[in-house]
C-alpha cells in the first residue's frame, strides 16, 4: 500500500467509502459541497450509535474534580509505599504466584455481577440476528425449531469430538472461522461456521485443554498489570452468553456457545492486512481500505466505547482482533470472556479499556505501513478528543502508563506486544509515554 501523509483532516470525511454509492462524489452528482461534514450527517442517521450528551460532562464537572484529587492522592500514596521496599525479581515472581491463587476466589463474585442478565431483556439491533430475524427470542436467547435444534446439536457434538484432545496453539493460535483468508487465530477457543436448515451459525467451543492458554494468558495479564483475566471453563459459557453483544442461540452443550453468523471482516485483519485479505463480495469496500477509511472506523469504535462507558459498562480487552465490522459498516465488539478484577474501580477500568484500544489500534496501523511513529500522538489525540474530555479517566490513563516496567514485566513483554500487534519495543515505550502525558496533548 502506498503510504499516505497522515493529517487530522480525515475527520472531515464521511463514511461514503463503505456504502454502495461510495465512488460517486458530490461533483459527479452535480451537487454543491456542504460545509458540514458528511460524517456528521451519517451520525444523525445511524441508529446503532447513541452518542454521548455533551452536557453530561458539564453537569458532572464538580463531582469529577472532587474525585480527581482523591485519585491522585491515592496513587501517590501507593507509589510511595512501593518505593520504600524494592522487590527483587525472585520476590516479584513469588508475589505473582500468590496473586494468581487469589484470582479464582475474586472471580466468583465478579462474574456473578457481570453475567446476571437472565431477567433483563437486552435491546438488540435487528441486524445482529443474522439469518434468524423471525425466530423466537426468549430470555435473551434465540429459540430454534425442533428440526433446527436437532441439526445443530448433531454438528456441535461432532465439533466437540474433533476438539476434545486438541492442544492449544500457543504461538499462533488456531485460525478463526471466517469466509475470507484471515490472518488471525483463536487461542482459548475454537470456532466454526455451521449451517442449519440453510441458515449460518457461528459456533464457539471452549475446548478442554484451553485451560493451558487461559492460565498463561492470566499470568501475563497479571504480571503486566492489565487487571483482566479470562474466565475459567466452568464459568465460561454463562459469562459469554451473559455479555455477548450478538444474541446467542439456545443450546444444551456444555462449554459451547452458538449465535447467528454475521458476514464480517475482523478489524485485526482490516487494520493490519487490508492489502492481503479477500473479503466477501458484500464487503468488497474493505479491500485496500486507505488510512482515512480506517480512521473513520476508529471513530466509530470510540463512539461504541463511549456509549458503553456511559452505561457504566467496561469490556476487559478491547483489541482490534476482538472486533468485527459488517457489510453495512456496523462495528461489533466481541470476545466477552475477559473480566476485570473486582477490586478495580470503574474509572480505572475505563482507562484500561482506552489504553488497550489505543495501543492495539496504533500497533496494527503501524504494522500495516499506513503510519509511522511520528503519527502516534496525532492518533491518540484524535481518539481522546472523540471520546470526550473526562479528566478523571484521563488521570487514570496517565497514571497507568507512567509506571516503569520491572524485570518480570520485561520478560513477558514479547507476549504482550504480540497481543497488541506492536512490532517494536521502542514503539510500545513511546506510545505509553504519550499516554502518560495525555493531559498535556
Amino acid at each position: 500500500m502506498k503510504k499516505e501523509n497522515f493529517e487530522l483532516g480525515f475527520v472531515e470525511r464521511g463514511n461514503d467509502h463503505i456504502k454502495e454509492n461510495s465512488k460517486k462524489s458530490k461533483e459527479e452528482l452535480g451537487e454543491e459541497p456542504e460545509e458540514k461534514s458528511n460524517l456528521s450527517n451519517d451520525r444523525d442517521s445511524e441508529e446503532e450509535f447513541k452518542y454521548p450528551d455533551k452536557s453530561e460532562d458539564t453537569e458532572n464537572k464538580e463531582n469529577k474534580e472532587e474525585n480527581e484529587e482523591s485519585i491522585i492522592e491515592k496513587t501517590e500514596k501507593n507509589k510511595n509505599e512501593h518505593s520504600k521496599e524494592k522487590e527483587t525479581p525472585q520476590e516479584k515472581i513469588v508475589e505473582t504466584k500468590k496473586e494468581i491463587v487469589n484470582i479464582g476466589n475474586e472471580a466468583e463474585n465478579n462474574e456473578a455481577l457481570e453475567t446476571d442478565n437472565t431477567n433483563n431483556e437486552k435491546k438488540i439491533e435487528d441486524y445482529l440476528f443474522g439469518d434468524f430475524p423471525n425466530s423466537e427470542f426468549k430470555n435473551n436467547k434465540i429459540i430454534l425449531s425442533e428440526k433446527e435444534e436437532r441439526d445443530l446439536e448433531g454438528k456441535m457434538k461432532k465439533i466437540k469430538k474433533d476438539d476434545r484432545f486438541k492442544l492449544p496453539a500457543i504461538l499462533r493460535g488456531t485460525k478463526i472461522a471466517a469466509e475470507y483468508n484471515t490472518h488471525l487465530g483463536n487461542f482459548s477457543t475454537h470456532t466454526r461456521i455451521a449451517e442449519v436448515d440453510g441458515k449460518k451459525v457461528f459456533v464457539v467451543n471452549s475446548y478442554p485443554l484451553s485451560l493451558i492458554h487461559r492460565a498463561l494468558d492470566g499470568l501475563r495479564n497479571l504480571v503486566m498489570g492489565n487487571k483482566v483475566y479470562k474466565v475459567p471453563n466452568w464459568r465460561w459459557k454463562k459469562t459469554y452468553e451473559g455479555r455477548s453483544n450478538i444474541p446467542v442461540i439456545k443450546n444444551s452443550e456444555k462449554n459451547m456457545v452458538t449465535m447467528p453468523y454475521i458476514e464480517n471482516v475482523n478489524l485485526g485483519d482490516l487494520f493490519r492486512w487490508s492489502e492481503d485479505i479477500k473479503p466477501p463480495e458484500s464487503l468488497e469496500w474493505a479491500r485496500d481500505l486507505d488510512l482515512h477509511g480506517k480512521m473513520e472506523i476508529v471513530e466509530k469504535i470510540v463512539d461504541k466505547i463511549k456509549e458503553m462507558h456511559n452505561e457504566n459498562k467496561e469490556w476487559g480487552e478491547i483489541i482490534s482482533p476482538n472486533m468485527i465490522i459488517d457489510k453495512n459498516g456496523k462495528v461489533i465488539i466481541c470476545d466477552p470472556e475477559n473480566l476485570y478484577y473486582k477490586n478495580t474501580t470503574s474509572p480505572e477500568r475505563k482507562a484500561l479499556d482506552l489504553t488497550t484500544f489505543s495501543l492495539s489500534t496504533i500497533g496494527a496501523l503501524e504494522a500495516s505501513g499506513d503510519i509511522n511513529e511520528n503519527d502516534f500522538e496525532k492518533i491518540i489525540k484524535t481518539i481522546f478528543e472523540r471520546y470526550g474530555d473526562d479528566k478523571e479517566i484521563k488521570n487514570w490513563v496517565s497514571e497507568i502508563n507512567k509506571k516503569k516496567l520491572n524485570f518480570v514485566q520485561k520478560v513477558f513483554l514479547i507476549s504482550e506486544l504480540q497481543k497488541l500487534s506492536i512490532l517494536k519495543r521502542k514503539h510500545y515505550y513511546k506510545l505509553r509515554d504519550i499516554l502518560s502525558k495525555i493531559n498535556e496533548i
